[in-house]
C-alpha cells in the first residue's frame, strides 16, 4: 500500500511539472504572438476595441473621366496602378437622369441613391475659420444647424439637403459613411475644391462624399489655399500640388486613416466647355490629367502602400451625356481583373453606391443607416492593362449607344403598337373584320420586343437610331 501510495505522489509532481511547463510555453507563445507574422502587430485597435487593418483608405476622385479619355494620355503613374488594381465601368446614375456633382458625392457619402439641394448643387462647404459675408463658416454652421461645429470641414447646406432627402424613398441617410466612421473612431479627411476665378460661388462638392450625419469632417482642408493662380488654366486657377500634398499629409498626420481627394482641376477643365473651344477644351482636361497623374503618385506614396485601399473613381460623366466612367480598386483582399459588386452582378460592372459598403467593408465595420450593403468584390483575370481598358472601352460604347436609341425607339413601337389597335377596332367596329396586312401588322408588333434581343447581335457602331430601327423592323 505504502509502494502504491509513493508511486501516486512521484506520478502526481510528475503531472505538476509537464502541467507547469505547459503553461509556460503558454505564456511565452502569447508574449511572442505580436512579433510574429500576420499576428496582431498587423492590426490595430481603435479606442472601441474593433481591429482594423493596419492599412488605410484612400479615395481618388476624378470627375468626368471615361476609360476612353484615360486611355488616350499619358498616365504612367495611375497606369502602373491600374495593372494591380480590379477594373470596371462605373454607374454614375442616381436619382434623376442627370447627375450632378453634388448628386454624386453626396450618393457615395449616403451609400445609397442621394440628391443634393439649393441652387448651387451643394457647393458651399468651406473651412471652418473661412469668411464669409456671414460671418465665418463655422458661425453660419451654427446658425443653421443650431449647434456649435467641431470640425474643420463644414457643409454650410446640409439642412437643406435632410429635408430633401426625407421627402424620397430611397430611405437613404446623407452622410452615412462618415457617420459610420466617426461611431468607430476612425478619423476621416476630405479634401476638394472646384472653384474658380471668376464667381464667387463655390464648388466642393467633392468633399460631401465624406462628411457625417451632421455634414462636417474632422479634418481635412477645402479652402482657396488649395488652389493658385494660373491666368491660362480653366477658371483661372489651378490646385497647388505642393500645397494639396501639406494638406494630406497633415491630415494623416493627425490621424485620418479614411483620406477622400478630388483632382478638382478636372471638373474646372470639363466646365470650361460651355465657354471655350471644343480643341481648347480637350487639351484643358487632358493637361488636367496629366497634373493629376503626378498629384496620385504623391498621395500613393503617402497612403496607397500594398496594405491600403485604393479607390479611383469617376462620380460623374462628361458634360455632353451620360457615359460610364472609370472605377478601379486595390488592397490586400483584391486581385488584378474585375471588380463588380451584388447591386451589378457582372463583372466589370460597379456602382456608385458600393462604395461606402466597401470601406466600410475594408475596416470591418458595420454598414451606416440606410447604406447599401454591397461591398466590391474582385474577380481575377491575368489579360493585360490594354486589352482590360480596350474592352471597357467597347462596352461603355454599347451603352452609350443603346441609351440613345431606347427613347426614340420605345416611342416609336408605342406608336405603331396603338395605331395596330386602332385599325382593328375600326375593322371591327365598321368592316367586315381584320384584313390580312392588318394580321401581318399584328404580327410585327409581336416580334419586335424578340427582335431587339437579335439586335444585340449586330455591329452596334454600323448604325445610327434611324438605320438600327430600321433593321429591327425589317
Amino acid at each position: 500500500m505504502i509502494g502504491g501510495f509513493a508511486t501516486g505522489v512521484a506520478g502526481a509532481t510528475a503531472a505538476s511539472r509537464s502541467t507547469r511547463r505547459i503553461l509556460a510555453l503558454l505564456l511565452l507563445a502569447a508574449l511572442l504572438a505580436p512579433l510574429l507574422p500576420g499576428g496582431p502587430a498587423e492590426a490595430r485597435a481603435s479606442g472601441d476595441g474593433r481591429d482594423a487593418l493596419a492599412g488605410r483608405v484612400l479615395v481618388v476622385s476624378l470627375p468626368r473621366l471615361t476609360w476612353e479619355r484615360l486611355d488616350s494620355v499619358d498616365t504612367p503613374r495611375m497606369d502602373e496602378f491600374l495593372a494591380e488594381a480590379a477594373l470596371a465601368s462605373a454607374s454614375t446614375r442616381t436619382v434623376g437622369a442627370r447627375t450632378t456633382p453634388g448628386d454624386a458625392y453626396m450618393t457615395i457619402g449616403a451609400g445609397n441613391r442621394t440628391t443634393a439641394a439649393g441652387l448651387l448643387d451643394m457647393g458651399a462647404v468651406l473651412d471652418a475659420e473661412e469668411a464669409t459675408e456671414e460671418g465665418t463658416a463655422a458661425e453660419v454652421y451654427q446658425r443653421r444647424m443650431g449647434t456649435a461645429p467641431t470640425g474643420e470641414v463644414l457643409s454650410l447646406e446640409w439642412a437643406q439637403v435632410e429635408s430633401r432627402n426625407d421627402q424620397l424613398l430611397y430611405g437613404s441617410t446623407p452622410g452615412s459613411l462618415g457617420q459610420a466612421l466617426e461611431d468607430a473612431g476612425v478619423a476621416f479627411a476630405s479634401i476638394a475644391n472646384a472653384d474658380d476665378g471668376f464667381t464667387a460661388d463655390p464648388r466642393r462638392q467633392g468633399a460631401l462624399a465624406l462628411l457625417d450625419g451632421d455634414g462636417q469632417a474632422p479634418l481635412g482642408e477645402v479652402g482657396p489655399s488649395l488652389l493658385i493662380a494660373d491666368p491660362l488654366a480653366p477658371g483661372g486657377v489651378r490646385m497647388d500640388a505642393e500645397v494639396v500634398t501639406s494638406a494630406a499629409t497633415t491630415a494623416l498626420d493627425a490621424g485620418a486613416e479614411v483620406l477622400l481627394v478630388e483632382m478638382s482641376d478636372l471638373e474646372r477643365a470639363e466646365q470650361s466647355r460651355t465657354v471655350s473651344s471644343e480643341e481648347a477644351a480637350d487639351r484643358a482636361y487632358e493637361d488636367a490629367l496629366v497634373a493629376a497623374d503626378a498629384m496620385f503618385g504623391r498621395l500613393a506614396a503617402l497612403a496607397g502602400g500594398p496594405e491600403d485601399l485604393v479607390v479611383l473613381v469617376a462620380p460623374t460623366a462628361p458634360l455632353a451625356q451620360e457615359e460610364l466612367t472609370v472605377f478601379a480598386i486595390r488592397s490586400p483582399r483584391t486581385e488584378a481583373g474585375w471588380a463588380r459588386s451584388s447591386t451589378t452582378r457582372r463583372d466589370g460592372y460597379v456602382s456608385l453606391t458600393d462604395i461606402a459598403a466597401t470601406v466600410t467593408d475594408f475596416l470591418g465595420l458595420e454598414v451606416g443607416e440606410g447604406m447599401s450593403e454591397t461591398p466590391v468584390t474582385t474577380v481575377a483575370d491575368p489579360a493585360g492593362l490594354s486589352e482590360k481598358v480596350g474592352e471597357l472601352v467597347r462596352a461603355n460604347d454599347r451603352a452609350v449607344f443603346r441609351d440613345d436609341v431606347v427613347g426614340p425607339l420605345t416611342v416609336a413601337f408605342i406608336v405603331l403598337l396603338v395605331l395596330m389597335l386602332v385599325l382593328v377596332a375600326a375593322a371591327l367596329r365598321w368592316g367586315p373584320g381584320p384584313s390580312g396586312w392588318l394580321g401581318y401588322l399584328a404580327l410585327v408588333v409581336m416580334t419586335i420586343p424578340a427582335a431587339t434581343y437579335l439586335g444585340g447581335l449586330l455591329p452596334y457602331s454600323a448604325f445610327s437610331t434611324y438605320t438600327y430601327g430600321l433593321v429591327l423592323l425589317a
